[in-house]
């Protein structure tokens, strides 16, 4: 593997082992599950935290806001069959 290809095959690996957690995480769930969509913070990435009290404030605004207006976003299309599959 080329140098320049190692962070990028790490990344894929990351995501791989975090949608297999989702689809566990889901298959134990009962009842109805709601998914928001994680927030996008530019600049961050799953192995840095300097960005962690950003995304915990936009995902608390997040869920407030659904909460609040019980209005559904759409989530990404990564999580949406596992939606399907958990109802």
């Amino acid at each position: 593997m080329a140098g320049g290809a190692a962070l990028p095959a790490m990344f894929h690996t990351f995501n791989v082992m975090m949608e297999r957690l989702d689809r566990h995480n889901l298959s134990l769930a009962r009842g109805r599950v709601h998914l928001l969509p994680a927030p996008v913070v530019p600049g961050a990435n799953p192995m840095d935290f300097n960005h962690s009290a950003d995304l915990i404030e936009l995902g608390f605004a997040t869920a407030q806001r659904w909460l609040a207006e019980r209005v559904v976003p759409e989530p990404s299309a990564r999580l949406r069959e596992y939606a399907y599959a958990a109802e």
